[in-house]
């Protein structure tokens, strides 16, 4: 029987049909990043094997139903469900009271809507590890009953309309790794110079947001691991003792307005895995210390200004998963030292001025999901092997280019391939 659907980014248009429903065996429904619309039909609500229900990125619209976590006509029926994602639709008015029933829940993302009322609507979700609220209309203050959270691993609370005041209670939670308040380090290991660049921005974090997963710091070493400053209007060129933060595993500083070069200092985090620069004004080569920061999983420097090639030190990252270089004005060939990297699992590159032969080594890399070269000058015709080490790539996307020739008939074997794009070539 089916117990898993996925029709996610596959184009689809038009309504959810109610007779969906009648899939009573699934247990994960995936209809992520469609052009979905309408509403969610009721009948939805009624399927007991239901788990995982994905609909982020679609146009579906209307209200939370009062019955939302209610029987008869509800998804608390499925007693093992765990994740909801309704990301990025269209949806508002307040999230009714009965979502408390959802008793297993462990993942919840209503984030980007428009969607209302006090925080207390989730107080009874104890299961929950995470929850996604950012960009909404939620108003309040963090309530007491969150120190009752105790599974809570991160919260996203960012572009609403709350009141910048955290319980007492919530400073005993030892198990919210992402959701530590503000001034937690403060009197710790923080420079002077990133504690005058936060304080900066407090007055914009009353006026309009709270944040309070900024910063993280270790309980035992009393280290700063996670700094998170996005989304914070900063200004300015960054800091070269943002270098003395060693013991950092994540760095996150995007959506600012931070410009100049990358200060050389930054070599020394050599324990970093997740990297974040991205949508500032950062310019400049891209140095070549980054192939110093060999544990680096996550890399993002898209929508900046930097110039010259891409240092093939880029590959000493051996670790790296996610490389994202997007909209800046990079030039020359991918390295071939990129088929070294054999953990990479997205590699795009839209939007620059990279030229010259299509880089046919990145086509080796059996772990890459995820290929874009999009609006770039590369010139030269696909393999006909394309797919012969890619079986899990997902999505490609090279159009905007110089290629030529035929697509060859091989692209069938790409059996997971959902997305390609090879438009405006020759």
């Amino acid at each position: 029987m089916l117990s898993f659907l996925d029709i996610g980014i596959t184009n689809l248009t038009g309504v959810i049909p109610k007779d969906i429903a009648k899939l009573y065996t699934l247990d994960r429904l995936d209809l992520m990043i469609n052009q979905l619309s309408g509403s969610i039909p009721r009948e939805i609500y009624n399927m007991s094997a239901l788990q995982k229900f994905v609909l982020a990125s679609n146009h579906v619209s209307g209200t939370l139903p009062s019955t939302f976590g209610m029987t008869p006509y509800s998804i608390s029926n499925a007693s093992k469900f765990m994740l909801i994602s309704l990301k990025g639709s269209k949806f508002t008015g307040l999230v009714p009271n009965s979502l408390g029933n959802l008793r297993n829940l462990n993942f919840l993302d209503l984030s980007i809507n428009r969607l209302a009322k006090s925080l207390n609507a989730f107080c009874e979700l104890h299961m929950l590890g995470e929850l996604c609220l950012s960009q909404n209309l939620f108003i309040g203050t963090i309530p007491e009953c969150s120190v009752n959270m105790t599974s809570l691993n991160g919260i996203y609370l960012d572009s609403n309309r709350l009141t910048f005041r955290i319980p007492a209670s919530l400073w005993n939670m030892t198990r919210v790794a992402k959701a530590q308040p503000l001034i937690k380090c403060f009197n710790g290991s923080l420079p002077a110079e990133i504690r005058n660049l936060i304080k900066s921005s407090l007055s914009v974090l009353f006026r309009n947001d709270l944040r309070w997963e900024t910063i993280t710091c270790d309980a035992r070493l009393r280290r700063v691991t996670v700094l998170n400053i996005s989304s914070m209007k900063l200004t300015g060129s960054l800091p070269p003792q943002l270098g003395n933060l060693s013991f950092l595993v994540s760095l996150n500083i995007s959506s600012n307005n931070f410009h100049g070069e990358l200060p050389g200092e930054l070599v020394h985090l050599r324990r970093l895995r997740y990297l974040n620069f991205g949508i500032n004004n950062l310019g400049g080569e891209l140095p070549s210390w980054f192939g110093s920061l060999y544990k680096l999983q996550y890399l993002s420097l898209r929508n900046n200004r930097f110039t010259g090639s891409i240092p093939p030190s880029i590959s000493n990252m051996s670790n790296l998963e996610n490389l994202g270089l997007s909209f800046n004005f990079i030039e020359g060939t991918v390295p071939i030292e990129f088929q070294n990297l054999h953990n990479l699992k997205n590699l795009i590159i839209e939007s620059n001025q990279l030229s010259g032969p299509l880089p046919l080594h990145a086509f080796n890399l059996s772990s890459l999901e995820s290929i874009s070269f999009m609006n770039n000058s590369l010139s030269g015709i696909l393999p006909d092997n394309i797919c012969q080490r890619l079986q899990k790539l997902t999505w490609l996307s090279l159009e905007y280019n110089n290629l030529i020739g035929r697509i060859p008939s091989t692209v069938s074997q790409c059996s997971q391939l959902r997305y390609l794009a090879l438009s405006e070539n020759h």
